[in-house]
């Protein structure tokens, strides 16, 4: 493989899993969220569930009463992303 290839495949990072792929940026979390919605999602133990939450915070503004009322009502587990991640990777892309 030609030197300039092998350097462009070495610096794109490698992603494994679903999670990887929706991971959201660290800097973004802290300088959008308060330490109380932090608080909350770390709290939660599934990596994919951790990273729905954190999505749907960012993207629909919630405040920390709001993430709680929508852990509390299980909103992950009713999602299609439970069922369905394509068509949830697919929907925040659209």
């Amino acid at each position: 493989m030609p030197p300039a290839l092998t350097a462009k495949f070495e610096a794109e990072p490698k992603v494994r899993s679903a999670t990887a792929k929706l991971k959201v940026p660290a800097h973004k979390l802290l300088t959008c969220l308060s330490y109380t919605h932090l608080e909350k999602l770390v709290a939660i133990g599934e990596p994919l569930k951790r990273a729905f939450y954190e999505i749907e915070c960012l993207r629909c503004n919630w405040s920390v009463r709001e993430l709680k009322r929508q852990i509390g009502s299980l909103y992950f587990e009713r999602s299609d992303l439970s069922k369905n991640m394509k068509g949830y990777r697919d929907g925040i892309r659209g």
